[in-house]
């Protein structure tokens, strides 16, 4: 006997609870995802279910939105995204975000929602000889990476003293400063982690 199984109401997805962040929690683009439960479809064709994902700044405007592909297609996890792949996001802001169900049917939940302040680092460099360079994660026989950018012409152009950079990786980092006529000055700095402070951390350095 063959039993066949018929939708004639394409059935949508439940509701995916967000599981964090919630209430204006803190994140950093270091170890912080955005996650939430998988969601099911109960239809007998077992329909595809994927995820549409929105971040919000307090005024409403858009930074982030997902929709139309699985997330295998963007290289995510089915049911986190890493708050490091959200552009655009500036440390003490409060943003608002939400999650949906879609299947392949177009069938859609409702959405869950939650909120979270973004903090990351911000390191300031200072000297008192201008135009100190700064290297980091060297050793004494190597500068270490410079900080900088790439111009126009993909020129990599290097930050000099005054300059402040964002996003240092929290622990402890070795640092070269290089100013002309000067022999290098080598020191440990440590980042705090911006999820346990507030992330700033000022580096003077007295070359005289």
């Amino acid at each position: 006997e063959a039993i066949f199984c018929v939708d004639v109401v394409n059935s949508i997805p439940t509701q995916p609870a967000v599981i964090k962040p919630l209430n204006n929690a803190k994140v950093s683009p270091f170890t912080s995802f955005l996650s939430w439960n998988a969601s099911t479809d109960s239809d007998c064709s077992n329909d595809i279910v994927t995820y549409e994902l929105t971040v919000s700044d307090s005024q409403g405007n858009i930074l982030k939105h997902i929709s139309g592909k699985s997330f295998s297609e963007l290289t995510l996890t089915s049911t986190s995204l890493k708050v490091s792949d959200i552009a655009g996001l500036t440390s003490g802001n409060t943003y608002n975000w939400a999650v949906r169900a879609v299947d392949n049917r177009g069938g859609r939940s409702d959405y869950s929602s939650g909120s979270f302040t973004y903090m990351t680092t911000l390191v300031k460099f200072d000297s008192d000889q201008a135009g100190t360079k700064v290297y980091m994660d060297g050793n004494y026989g190597y500068s270490g990476k410079p900080f900088g950018d790439y111009d126009s012409n993909n020129k990599f152009i290097s930050k000099t003293t005054p300059f402040e950079v964002e996003g240092v990786t929290p622990g402890s980092h070795f640092m070269t400063f290089v100013t002309a006529g000067y022999e290098p000055f080598y020191a440990v700095v440590n980042i705090p982690d911006p999820l346990n402070a507030d992330g700033k951390v000022s580096v003077i350095f007295n070359g005289t």
